[in-house]
């Protein structure tokens, strides 16, 4: 399989240490993509993303096996989302099953792009039965509706990726993460697209989809359930969720910081 990877960092690094400058996961990487940003003087380094595989791809919870493969066009991709949290007074906890995930000073999301058309909604009159996946296509699956969440990243990178100082696009990301994407706070705030499927008492029956790993979505009620608790920029912070965001408190606390609910489902 042929991942995506995106990393940022100083030219004046590598001039005055070298490789030992070098971020340590890009060791080692293959058919690596080198090329200078003049307005910043950074380095991108990357790798080609996977194309996606219908144009209503999701984007499920990745557990600690690999990513299931399409049986009909071979694709298989694991997908990352970098959020760099606030530096000072940090608060981000994290509690049960948040599959592969993690946080610690900053938080790491990551998922498996599988066909969107495999989710329904659920047949239950419990709103908490509502849940959410990654949009990794141009439209959300039947069934579900849309939201965004922007995250407003810490405004200082000083413990991104080990770089100091002001922001400058140092977001950790792999993947081909479109519609996703990072803008603002000079490249460090990041949207993130939903798919939502609410819960309802007049749906067919349904009932997860076995893939050829165990995964998970963003809600509750599964056979592990955790969240992760973000801590945003706190000065000026600019957080919002915005579209179909009805029923979204069943996976998501949307205030300054950021709640996310993870529920293991196969």
């Amino acid at each position: 399989m042929v991942q995506s990877k995106r990393v940022w960092f100083s030219l004046l690094t590598l001039m005055s240490v070298g490789c030992a400058g070098v971020p340590g996961d890009v060791h080692g990487l293959d058919d690596v993509d080198v090329s200078a940003k003049a307005d910043d003087d950074d380095v991108e380094i990357g790798m080609v993303a996977q194309a996606a595989i219908t144009s209503s791809d999701v984007g499920v919870i990745k557990t600690e096996m690999p990513c299931p493969r399409d049986a009909a066009t071979g694709i298989s991709e694991e997908i990352m989302l970098g959020i760099d949290n606030e530096n000072d007074n940090n608060n981000n906890s994290t509690i049960g099953w948040v599959g592969a995930a993690s946080s610690g000073q900053n938080t790491y999301l990551r998922f498996c792009r599988v066909r969107g058309s495999q989710f329904k909604q659920v047949r239950s009159d419990r709103g908490s039965d509502t849940y959410a996946v990654l949009k990794l296509g141009t439209t959300c699956p039947t069934g579900s509706v849309e939201l965004t969440r922007y995250f407003d990243n810490n405004d200082s990178c000083g413990n991104w990726l080990g770089s100091i100082g002001a922001c400058r696009a140092y977001q950790d990301w792999y993947g081909n993460i479109s519609p996703n994407s990072y803008g603002g706070n000079y490249g460090n705030n990041l949207t993130m697209k939903l798919c939502m499927f609410r819960a309802s008492a007049t749906a067919a029956n349904f009932s997860f989809p076995a893939l050829s790993t165990g995964y998970g979505v963003f809600g509750q009620g599964g056979l592990e359930n955790g969240w992760i608790y973000t801590d945003d920029e706190d000065d000026n912070n600019h957080n919002s969720l915005t579209g179909s965001t009805a029923g979204s408190a069943a996976f998501l606390t949307a205030g300054s910081n950021t709640k996310l609910w993870f529920s293991r489902k196969r």
